[in-house]
This record gives C-alpha cells, structure tokens and sequence, in this order.
C-alpha cells in the first residue's frame, strides 16, 4: 500500500511500537475515514458495506462537493468506489482528486477502477499516497487497509511532532550557545582592551609585562574557544574573516599584526557608543591615546545626539544598547553624513549577523573581543580604501 512521504523516510522505521501519546493525533478527524460512491451500499460498492460492520468512523458521500466538503473536515483515509460512477463523471472527478491539495498526502484507495478512464488512472496512480486495488477486494480486504491507513497516518502525526521537538530542542540550544557567546566576549573585550592600554602606558618591558602576557595567552585561548563552539567547521585560515568583515587585505601571505596604533589625524572627532561601562571607558581611553578627540555614549539615543553636535569622523558601535538599537544608530549617522566610518561591534557574527549590520550602514562588523591591533590595522588605512578590503 502506498502513502505519503516523510520530512525523513528514515524516522518513520525508527519510530517505537508503543507510541508516545502526548505525541499521537488523537483527534476525531484523523481518525475519519471518507468513502465516495455514487451507489451507498450497492452492489458495485463493497467498500460502505464492509467499514459500516466495523467500528471504525465512517462518512460516505456520493459527489465532489459533498467530498470537498467533508475533506475539509478531516479524514485519515478515503476509499473511492469507482465502479459506481459512469465513465465521464469518473474521468471528472479523477481529475479533481489528483489537483486536490488536500488530497496530495491523504491515503487514498481506488475501488474498482480496472479499465475505466486509463488516461487519468495511469496519472493518477503515479502519485505516492494512491492504492489501486482492481480485483473486487474482500470485506476483510478493505477493512485491513482502512485500518492500516489510519495506523500509518498515527505514525507519521507522531514522527511529525517528534522531529519538531527535535528541531525546537536544536533551535533553542542553538540560541543558548549564542547568548553564552555573546555574554562572554563582553567581558573578554573589556579585558582585551585595558591589556593594550596597560602595554601602551608600561611599554614591552614594564613591571607587569610577564603577567600581562599570561592573561593575554588566555584572552586568546577563551576567544578560539568560543569562535570554535560558535563556528565549529570554521578553518584557522576563515577567523580572520570570521572576527573582522569584510576581511583585512593580506599582504605577504599574512595578515599585518604589527601596527601598534593607527597613523591617525590628530584629534580626528570619534564616537564610542557602548552600553558597558568598562568597556566603553577603556575604550575611550585607548582610542584618546591613540590621538582621537573621542566621546562616549552609553546608549544610542545618546550616541545619536553627540553625532549631531560633534559630526564625528569615526563611530563604534555596539548594537545591542538600551533604548534604539545599533543598527539604527548607524542608519541615522549614515542618513546625517554618507562619508563617515561606522564600525559595528558584537558577540554575534554570523553571516546573517553581519548582512544586517552592512544593510543598516556600517562599513565593518568586528567580533568581540575586538583585538586591538585588529582595530588599529582598520583605522590606519585611508577613509576612502575602507570599502576595498
């Protein structure tokens, strides 16, 4: 007996003997079987015979509408007495079944049917959910399959809604392992950036500079960690673009690591918008050091009014602040100055992530921690060779 497809053929085979009943259809209309005959009962038509002797729940209806109708209700099964039917009104309603939407997965059994209307018989027998049974089936025949149907139809609501779970459950912990991500980059960057600052005020051989190469070495450790439960299939080669996009020009055969500041204007005007205390000071500071005139935001509609009095060069933002969004922020700086830099930054950077900051306006999207000598790479390059990378 043929029926309809799965999501997965294989779930089905999988499915357990004894099913889980929070799991089974158990409404009244996939339990319904429909039986279509011109003749109810007749002597051309075994099929209402045999299903009203059983205890299954049974509907007959003798024209399309009447099926129309009833199949909007809701059945697990229809059984079709062709023989009933005279040859144009056959081929008719062969032609309505296999345009039925609501026919397309729906067990459907043709009774009857063995040289009448070939044509529409040949198509539509060529569908997965249809059974020919030519020979005049027995009573117990015609019973068997009902009940088979209805079964079949049990399994497939049950592995269904399993593989539904399953998919929620994926989606759910698909989404956890991002919010841990990005909740752990923020105080990663925090770190990452009063580690440079403390390198610049100290230099290469301060007091501190063997400490400060430990933590260091385990900023990058977390980062990799995290970038790898995030991006597992990710390559070595792929977390350059992964952490900076679009990814830095290379240039013989690495990518530049050395700048230790960009080769900025004095006093260039810069905003940092950023919601996390630590972060946004440290920031503020490094990029003061660096010979930026910078100012600092702690929410958007902040960031958006210092813009206004301040018409920075250069802005940083983070996109989840308080109040509007990153993204909104970089569309009204992007409305109020086309040539201005806008860099996003966020624990978040898929590639869905970074096509929704590029269509809000930013030029760039880095990946908390943002590495400093990342951010010192991109600043250093001219305004107008931004885009190029």
């Amino acid at each position: 007996m043929a029926t309809r497809n799965l999501h997965r053929p294989d779930a089905l085979a999988a499915a357990p003997d004894h099913l889980d009943e929070r799991l089974v259809d158990d409404s009244a209309a996939a339990e319904r079987v429909l039986v279509l005959s011109a003749e109810p009962g007749g002597a051309a038509d075994p099929i209402s015979r045999a299903l009203a002797d059983s205890d299954l729940s049974v509907r007959t209806v003798s024209d399309a509408a009447g099926l129309d109708a009833e199949l909007a209700r809701g059945a697990g099964a229809l059984f079709v007495a062709a023989a009933t039917f005279p040859g144009p009104q056959l081929k008719k309603l062969l032609r309505g079944l296999a345009d039925a939407p609501q026919c397309s997965r729906l067990p459907v059994f043709l009774v009857g049917a063995a040289g009448r209307g070939q044509k529409e018989l040949e198509a539509l027998a060529a569908l997965d959910n249809v059974t020919l049974l030519e020979a005049p089936p027995s009573e117990r025949t015609i019973v068997a399959a009902a009940r088979a149907a209805l079964r079949d139809g049990q399994r497939q609501a049950y592995v269904g809604k399993l593989l539904g779970r399953i998919e929620e459950a994926e989606r759910r912990e698909e989404r956890l392992v991002a919010t841990v991500g990005h909740e752990l980059r923020n105080p990663l960057g925090v770190i990452a950036t009063a580690l440079s600052l403390m390198r610049r005020l100290e230099g290469d051989n301060g007091p501190t500079a063997r400490y400060r190469g430990m933590i260091e070495r385990q900023v990058e450790t977390l980062t990799r960690k995290i970038d790898e439960m995030l991006d597992p299939d990710r390559t070595p080669a792929g977390d350059e673009q992964m952490r900076e996009w679009p990814p830095p020009q290379r240039r013989g055969g690495g990518v530049r690591r050395d700048a230790p500041s960009p080769r900025a204007a004095e006093g260039t005007p810069m905003l940092v918008v950023e919601d996390n205390d630590d972060a946004r000071s440290a920031l503020v500071e490094l990029m003061e050091l660096w010979g930026y005139a910078v100012h600092g935001a702690a929410s958007g509609e902040e960031g958006v009014e210092l813009a206004s009095r301040h018409d920075p060069e250069i802005a940083l933002v983070d996109l989840d602040l308080p109040g509007i969004n990153g993204y909104e922020v970089a569309r009204r700086l992007r409305d109020a100055r086309e040539s201005r830099l806008l860099i996003a930054m966020s624990g978040y950077g898929q590639p869905e992530d970074r096509e929704r900051s590029f269509a809000a306006g930013f030029d760039r999207h880095l990946i908390k921690p943002v590495d400093p000598r990342r951010l010192a790479r991109l600043l250093e390059k001219p305004h107008s060779a931004q885009g190029a990378a």
